[in-house]
This record gives C-alpha cells, sequence and structure tokens, in this order.
C-alpha cells in the first residue's frame, strides 16, 4: 500500500513537472512575479522588415504596464521584441527611485537612470502622452519643454477645441509635433469634421492622433473619420471594440483595423502606431494586447508585401 501511494506521489511530481516546463516553453520569459500560474501563453511575432518597408513604426503603451515600473516594462518590451515607446506621466521610473514618477516634474538623476536603461537595450521614447493641455501658453509651455528634452517625435495631447492656435506656436517654438486626440463624444474633437476644419491652413507640426474605438463608441465610422482627418495624420492608437463596446484585441472587433491600415499605406502615412488594448491591466490582460500586436503585425506583412 505504502508503494502504490510512493508511486502515486511520484506520477503527480512528474506530472505536475512536465505540465510547468511546456507553460514555460510555451511562454514568453518574463520579468518575477508577471505571470503568475503560467498564463501568459502566446508570443509576440512582430514584422520589423515590414514595418520599415512601410515607414511606420510600432509603440509600446507604458500606461498598459502602470502595475510595473518603467525598467521593469521596458525589460519585459525587450523580451517581446518591441523597440519603441510611447510614454505618459504617472509610472515610477525604477526601485531605485520610488518617489519619481515619469512627467516634467522628474529629476534629473532619475530620467539619467531611464534615458541609460533605453539605451542599453536600444528602445527609445517616440512620443509622450496622451496628456491634457489647457491652451494656455504659461501652463503648456512646461510640457512641451519636455518633450522637446525627451526628443520624441510626437506629442499626444487631449486639448481644447479653442486651443489650436496657442498650440500650433508652442510647437513651432519647440519643434515638436502635437498629435491631437479624440476624445469619446461629447469630449474635445470628438467630431472629425470639426477637427479638420480646425486643423485647415494650420503647420504641419500640429495633426491628429485617432483613436478608433474612441470614434467607434462616438457613433461614428472610424474609417471615413480616418479618411476626413488623412492630410493630418502624425499617429494612431490602435484600440478596438467588441459589439457590446467592450474592449477587444485589435482587428478583432468592429472598428475594421485592417481598412484602417490599408488606408494609412494608400495615404502614404509614415508614421507612429501605439498597439493599445484597454480591457485592464496585468496578466490575465497580458495575452489580449499580445493578440493586438500580433494581429497589427500581420497586417503589415501583408500590405508591405504588396
Amino acid at each position: 500500500m505504502r508503494t502504490n501511494k510512493n508511486t502515486s506521489y511520484r506520477w503527480l511530481i512528474l506530472s505536475l513537472s512536465v505540465v510547468m516546463l511546456s507553460s514555460v516553453a510555451n511562454a514568453q520569459t518574463l520579468p518575477m512575479g508577471i505571470n503568475p500560474g503560467g498564463l501568459m501563453q502566446l508570443a509576440t511575432k512582430i514584422d520589423h522588415p515590414g514595418l520599415v518597408s512601410l515607414g511606420w513604426q510600432l509603440a509600446c503603451p507604458n500606461s498598459f504596464f502602470n502595475h510595473l515600473t518603467s525598467v521593469e516594462m521596458i525589460d519585459l518590451a525587450h523580451e517581446w521584441d518591441m523597440h519603441h515607446f510611447e510614454f505618459s506621466d504617472g509610472q515610477v521610473v525604477t526601485s531605485a527611485f520610488k518617489d519619481q514618477k515619469f512627467g516634467p516634474d522628474i529629476s534629473a538623476p532619475a530620467l539619467a537612470a531611464l534615458t541609460a536603461k533605453l539605451t542599453a537595450v536600444k528602445m527609445d521614447i517616440v512620443s509622450y502622452g496622451p496628456v491634457t493641455l489647457t491652451g494656455k501658453a504659461d501652463a503648456d509651455g512646461k510640457i512641451f519643454a519636455f518633450a522637446a528634452k525627451l526628443k520624441v517625435k510626437n506629442l499626444v495631447v487631449d486639448a481644447p477645441e479653442d486651443s489650436l492656435e496657442a498650440l500650433d506656436k508652442l510647437a513651432n517654438q519647440y519643434k515638436v509635433n502635437v498629435a491631437v486626440l479624440n476624445q469619446v463624444k461629447p469630449g474635445n474633437f470628438w467630431n472629425p469634421d470639426t477637427l479638420n476644419k480646425a486643423l485647415t491652413g494650420r503647420d504641419k507640426l500640429i495633426g491628429v492622433c485617432p483613436d478608433l474605438a474612441a470614434y467607434k463608441k462616438s457613433g461614428l465610422t472610424p474609417l471615413d473619420a480616418v479618411t476626413t482627418l488623412a492630410d493630418h495624420l502624425l499617429e494612431f492608437h490602435l484600440t478596438d471594440v467588441d459589439a457590446a463596446g467592450k474592449a477587444a484585441p485589435f482587428d478583432t472587433g468592429t472598428v475594421n483595423g485592417s481598412g484602417v491600415l490599408k488606408l494609412a499605406k494608400d495615404k502614404g502615412f509614415k508614421g507612429i502606431f501605439a498597439v493599445e488594448y484597454t480591457g485592464g491591466t496585468g496578466p490575465a490582460a497580458y495575452n489580449d494586447f499580445i493578440k493586438s500586436v500580433n494581429n497589427f503585425s500581420t497586417q503589415v506583412t501583408k500590405l508591405s508585401a504588396k
């Protein structure tokens, strides 16, 4: 009886070991505590040559990883073969500076530590935002100065509809692109016709960052909205929602992501795509985030081959 029990224990231990090894083999190599229970089963498959061919950059938003420090997130994104970031305010930079969060008030040592980490893994911050602006030079100038210090391509903003004159001047002063983000109706610039009219005749440094799911939630067709704004495109936030309005992995929901990407190529767009998943954060959402990245990359492969 004892022999049978011991044999059963050995078989149980062996079976658990096989399951655990299989999970590790199929999962990304993640920092300690990031993959409890082996939830992360997918791997990124990013078509970097296709991106280069199209003149596109894939940006990883730090807002999805706000439960990690910036340094932990960088390690994770590096494992996922992502090279660029869109940074927004509020993330703790590193455990060595627990009181320092990313933003205009970050200390010089904390920013230096972040810059050194990015340089070490050959990654960079290509856009900064979304940030909320006021349209007042004194209040917004600090944010523009920080964006210029970061040497980002785009400053992604939620701004009042009467602020574009002031933002145009700041963009030229600091030589930073301003990408206006549409909000869900009745928020700022939810209507693409209004935004298109407001941008007509302005400097090319100020343009748009369409959020596809926000257009869908506003009762609009994202492809039509992007078509309206085609002359002003600087960046995309690739979000998606299902028929019930819940967050979905990119190009699996109702925004017609593949159609929007084809339009971007046809219009000769060269710029940044921040792939986002807004259905929560943490290990349970990682699969859907990676699905979004891979679905985007699948379309990149198709479009770059034509």
